[in-house]
């Protein structure tokens, strides 16, 4: 009967150990695609492995909500990050870039268009 609780505490280790670390950031955005407009920002990421992560941008821009999701590749501590979100209704690609120091990031995000990619403003975030 001991080994079936080992096997069980042994799989439930592997279970454990395969789900996604999830790491939350706060701080601000700025829109200054027409006039400097900002506002409050959280972005969740979640591991995907190889510095890779799925991430969730939360925010509200003129009195309505938002979750712009999409990919990110880097490091969420010290180094390099980047990557590429959505909105809602999946119409419009948005890319982020920066740096993270010590758990805190700072960034640019643009807009691809027809006609490339045009700087929309920049982010500040800190891990929480």
């Amino acid at each position: 009967m001991r080994w079936a609780a080992a096997i069980a505490l042994l799989f439930m280790g592997f279970v454990s150990a395969g789900e996604p670390t999830t790491t939350t950031f706060t701080g601000s955005y700025i829109w200054n695609r027409s006039t400097d407009k900002e506002g409050d920002l959280k972005a969740v990421f979640t591991s995907k492995g190889d510095s890779e992560y799925s991430v969730s941008f939360y925010f509200k821009f003129e009195g309505v909500d938002h979750v712009y999701s999409g990919t990110a590749k880097g490091s969420l501590q010290n180094g390099k990050l980047a990557g590429e979100v959505k909105d809602e209704k999946k119409e419009h690609t948005f890319t982020f870039a920066g740096m993270c120091k010590e758990g805190a990031f700072s960034g640019t995000h643009h807009v691809i268009g027809e006609k490339g990619e045009s700087k929309t403003g920049t982010l500040t975030l800190a891990a929480k």
